[in-house]
């Protein structure tokens, strides 16, 4: 099977790839296994030509080499990819260009390649997910890496008749945020969005870079931490709707990448009332239960179950309705009882702050983490429960993927938590679902196939 891309990264394969012959014989290989002779045959020239070509092809790694398929014992070539691309590094006065033309030809494998109309699901997160009305007006959080959703997502709701007002967040800013800003000016900016936020119908906050950027200036933590419950006042109050992204669209052009945003397209491109039945029925199997117990591979925990809601990706008249949503979603939320949860939890990962924690393992006793311990990069665990403030250690939400629509092999944290067979345990805040747990940061520990028995 193919790869979507291969960037060329040597002035070699460049100058390779400079004869007219070399382009045709790759293109032909994109397109199925070829013979030498078949290729000759296909390009009306000889095999000897042919072959002197493909010789220069594999030593510059431009195409693969395949033994005998089938009947046929003679060596096939195919290509490395169905795109190739310069990495223009190879020329920064160029570099520049890069990142629009990475967002196109990205934009071009997802739709053309492995058939997802973006528009239309960009229409689908305005109409059925969000459920947007003629005349509402939408304030959207973003950075750079997000907004070719947003843009999406913005003419969709112009063609609707609404209105968008878009207040942009990159990690530049955020850095200077946190970082160089006078607290007057730190204030400031939370006070503006708090304006736009008290004149708006629905809030999508899509600005993943924010995770990236640490906050450890305790007065400013007390004003982000007052303006949190500011804004939860002004949500309530006037019957927001909230719509969160925690995952970015890296526009880096790699494989890996381009494999992680069409498994996120994907989980967009849902049947959200199916999502909705699926989710329900997963509230039904543990609303009649008082306590869970959960296990897998060391992992030992119980806890009671204080409220459950549904995070169905979508807004709707159900009881079990969460007050946010998240792009892409589906859930089953539990908010355990204070004080009732205790044990092991050993996850495959955590998530902190865009990093990856390898096997985390975090001992809790009356919901609060007492002890912890990870493979790699676990003094960002302490760092987090520092950065949380007063609730830093002490459990939000225990969460079930419900999304069909998420495969369970998707690398990408913050889309795959929303699978089904998956549990997530999160840190940070549930006031707007009824908990009383203040955390300032969000991170999560993500358990694969767990048993639960309920009780």
């Amino acid at each position: 099977m193919l790869d979507n891309v291969y960037i060329i990264k040597r002035q070699s394969q460049v100058k390779a790839l400079g004869a007219e012959l070399k382009l045709s014989i790759i293109r032909n290989l994109m397109e199925e296994p070829l013979t030498c002779q078949q290729l000759a045959d296909k390009l009306e020239t000889s095999k000897q030509k042919v072959h002197y070509n493909l010789k220069s092809l594999l030593e510059e790694e431009l195409i693969n080499q395949k033994d005998g398929i089938g009947n046929d014992k003679e060596k096939h070539y195919r290509a490395k990819a169905r795109n190739y691309v310069i990495d223009f590094s190879l020329g920064n006065e160029i570099s520049s260009e890069l990142n629009n033309g990475n967002r196109a030809l990205i934009r071009k494998i997802i739709e053309q390649e492995h058939g997802l109309d973006l528009g239309r699901i960009a229409r689908g997160i305005v109409n059925s997910s969000i459920k947007l009305k003629p005349e509402e007006r939408v304030l959207i959080v973003t950075g750079r890496f997000n907004m070719p959703l947003v843009e999406m997502i913005q003419t969709a709701v112009a063609e609707l008749g609404a209105e968008a007002t878009i207040l942009y967040r990159d990690q530049d800013f955020l850095h200077e945020k946190h970082c160089e800003f006078s607290l007057e000016a730190f204030q400031r900016d939370y006070d503006n969005f708090l304006r736009l936020l008290s004149e708006n119908d629905v809030y999508l906050y899509l600005n993943g870079e924010s995770r990236y950027i640490s906050c450890t200036d305790k007065a400013k933590q007390q004003v982000r931490q007052d303006a949190q419950i500011k804004s939860l006042e002004i949500i309530k109050a006037r019957g927001i709707r909230v719509v969160m992204m925690p995952g970015l669209l890296n526009d880096a052009l790699n494989e890996d990448n381009i494999k992680s945003e069409i498994s996120f397209w994907r989980a967009l491109d849902v049947d959200y009332a199916r999502l909705r039945e699926d989710t329900d029925s997963m509230i039904k199997e543990f609303y009649d239960n008082k306590e869970i117990v959960v296990r897998k591979q060391g992992s030992e925990f119980k806890a009671k179950i204080h409220s459950i809601f549904g995070e169905y990706g979508s807004f709707g008249e159900s009881p079990y309705q969460s007050f946010t949503i998240n792009l892409p979603g589906g859930e089953v939320l539990l908010i355990p009882q204070k004080g009732s949860m205790s044990g092991t939890i050993r996850g495959s990962k955590a998530y902190i702050n865009g990093i990856q924690i390898l096997k985390p393992v975090v001992e809790i006793e009356n919901n609060r983490i007492v002890k912890f311990r990870a493979e790699k990069q676990e003094e960002l665990i302490g760092t987090a429960i520092e950065e949380g403030g007063e609730d830093g250690a002490e459990i939000a939400l225990i969460c079930l993927g419900t999304n069909y629509g998420i495969e369970t092999n998707c690398q990408d944290l913050q889309h795959v938590n929303k699978s089904k067979g998956l549990l997530t345990v999160y840190w940070g805040n549930n006031t707007m679902m009824g908990g009383e747990v203040k955390g300032q940061l969000e991170w999560q520990i993500q358990i694969e196939k767990p048993i639960i028995k309920k009780r």
